[in-house]
């Protein structure tokens, strides 16, 4: 998974940069490619209700109505190295979690706050803060939302290509 850094706002395609290294019928193309995976893979994403439902490994990952950072910080950008779009979360500063729910994974976990239900099980009687290792399962959504749209990207391009005896 791509994880897409602050700058990658520079390649935004609504830029003037953009906008000249494109021609017109291509970056319209691109973002349109770009766009339906973004909103695909928000769509996946569920709320997790009044019951506070997780969601199961395997299944795109649900958010907290109000909150909802993973779902609210995809976006998608010009790639110029590949001359290609890059859908992606942005803005998580060296975090995993995006990785980690797209892949799954082990990672180590600082002060914690471990919810109660959790905490009883392990004979604790109220929250406490848990330091140690985790594992977490994964729940894609990125490779999923491309999948979904991958039958609809080269209908993007049919009229972005001019010229010759095609």
């Amino acid at each position: 998974m791509i994880t897409l850094n602050a700058k990658a706002t520079q390649n935004f395609f609504d830029r003037k940069a953009v906008r000249n290294a494109l021609k017109p019928a291509t970056r319209k193309a691109l973002s349109q490619a770009g766009a339906f995976v973004r909103t695909s893979a928000r769509s996946s994403m569920k709320s997790r209700g009044k019951k506070n439902a997780r969601s199961q490994p395997g299944q795109p990952p649900r958010y907290t109505p109000g909150n909802g950072l993973l779902r609210k910080r995809l976006f998608f950008a010009f790639d110029r190295a590949k001359e290609s779009v890059v859908v992606g979360p942005v803005g998580f500063r060296g975090s995993k979690v995006p990785e980690l729910m797209e892949y799954g994974g082990n990672t180590r976990l600082r002060n914690h706050v471990m919810p109660l239900k959790q905490a009883r099980a392990t004979g604790q009687r109220r929250f406490y803060r848990y330091t140690g290792p985790a594992k977490y399962r994964p729940r894609p959504f990125m490779n999923p939302a491309l999948e979904r749209e991958r039958a609809n990207i080269p209908k993007q391009f049919r009229n972005s290509i001019t010229g010759g005896d095609c």
